[in-house]
């Protein structure tokens, strides 16, 4: 979504949850196979903010959930970003950047800033949404959930 509504924090919320457990992929039939790496610390951003009652409901409970700004991930703030495309420097400004989870949205238009994320995700991008009849356009997705 543009702005997060319900569905959309409790989906991220949800797969953060999952990832920073070490699970990353349902379709494995062996427990040993869907961890990868092991824990990631894992934390979801809000882009393009929250709807109204989504940013009530966050004045409260906040510190409960795993949520950051964008510029506070090691490696997205603007002077590292600005560094990054000044040096035109073909590393990774983002090492720390494992995989990256789109919720609720497979359109590259829905992802507002955070489209700078996708090409640092070393492990790729999982998109997880229920708007089954939507076709995505983000090459950079590798794992597709859609229920």
């Amino acid at each position: 979504h543009i702005t997060a509504d319900f569905d959309t924090l409790a989906s991220a919320i949800g797969l953060a949850k999952l990832w920073s457990l070490g699970l990353y992929d349902e379709d494995h039939d062996d427990e040993e196979d869907s961890i990868v790496n092991g824990p990631l610390p894992t934390y979801v951003v809000l882009p393009r903010g929250a709807h109204p009652d989504v940013q009530r409901f966050l004045s409260l409970h906040k510190h409960l959930f795993p949520i950051r700004s964008m510029k506070s991930l090691p490696g997205f703030s603007d002077s590292e970003l600005k560094k990054a495309k000044n040096n035109n420097d073909s590393g990774d400004p983002n090492e720390g950047l494992q995989r990256v989870g789109l919720v609720d949205a497979q359109r590259r238009d829905r992802l507002g800033p955070a489209d700078v994320l996708l090409p640092y995700a070393k492990l790729g991008v999982t998109i997880v949404d229920h708007h089954v009849d939507a076709e995505s356009d983000i090459p950079e997705a590798n794992n597709y959930i859609v229920e």
